[in-house]
């Protein structure tokens, strides 16, 4: 066995460890979250129809979520028919056990957005929450749209425009009377996105190198990787060393990161019209 062997594990073991866990602290603020969608109904109904939001109509999608995981935002398909100034104010609400519709008394969070107003057609447009709220696995949430204004679509307040069906098994919509508070199931799915990263940090760390023996002298390449999710921005670190004598290992690194954007996607209307009210300009 050559003597230049158990350096060449000890620099392996070093990269192997610089790779899989200081690569998360040296990355710069720059990388992105790692950011994916979560739950979704992203299905457009014939004739793109739409739910009224106004000062007399509030309305509520629920969500079942699959895992923990810190929600960033979430994009709707909606048209504001009032001014510049028309605010939509979506909100993340628990779920009353009992009569199984949003909790009105407390929130996880809210953001309030104004989407281009007077549009011909639907923006998908995503409403981010700061702080992001945790949402936890097995856990029914509601997505909360509510707007002030005194008269519906098309004269003014918002347009949340569904699926024309029951396209989402694991959620309902509902829509709220605010002078009663009394809570209406409704026959069709909201359309809707969510975005975040996932809750519990991941680290994988990997390593390969080109040659299982060597003399005194020869090069080898030791190829550390790791992946990293969760709380912790995801970055993916490859770094290639040469590990010679009498010379330090020098490393190339390079950092690659990927995010999800919202969606800004747009759909021309039609004159349809289904049970759900339907554009009519």
């Amino acid at each position: 066995m050559s003597r230049r062997l158990p350096a060449l594990i000890f620099a392996a073991v070093l990269c192997l460890v610089a790779a899989g866990f200081g690569a998360p602290f040296l990355a710069g603020s720059a990388s992105a979250f790692g950011q994916h969608v979560f739950q979704a109904n992203p299905v457009v109904g014939p004739g793109d129809p739409y739910y009224d939001v106004y000062g007399g109509a509030t309305l509520a999608q629920s969500v079942l979520v699959s895992q923990d995981y810190v929600l960033s935002n979430v994009t709707l398909r909606v048209r504001n028919d009032g001014g510049n100034m028309n605010a939509l104010v979506v909100s993340v609400r628990a779920d009353d056990p009992t009569r199984h519709f949003p909790v009105m008394t407390s929130q996880l969070a809210s953001t309030s957005q104004v989407s281009p107003n007077n549009q011909l057609v639907p923006d998908n447009w995503s409403f981010p929450f700061s702080p992001s709220p945790v949402l936890r696995a097995g856990t029914v949430y509601w997505i909360v749209a509510q707007n002030t204004a005194p008269q519906g679509p098309p004269t003014n307040g918002y347009e949340w425009h569904n699926s024309n069906a029951d396209t989402y098994p694991s959620g309902s919509a509902a829509v709220l009377d605010p002078s009663s508070g009394i809570w209406t199931g409704l026959p069709y799915d909201l359309y809707f996105v969510t975005y975040g990263r996932e809750w519990s940090a991941n680290v994988t760390p990997a390593m390969s190198v080109s040659a299982t023996r060597a003399l005194p002298g020869d090069s080898v390449v030791v190829t550390s990787t790791s992946t990293t999710r969760g709380r912790r921005p995801q970055r993916r670190s490859g770094s290639t060393r040469q590990c010679r004598r009498q010379s330090r290992m020098r490393p190339r690194a390079s950092l690659a990161s990927s995010r999800c954007p919202p969606l800004h996607s747009r759909t021309s209307r039609s004159s349809t019209s289904p049970t759900a009210r339907t554009p009519s300009r």
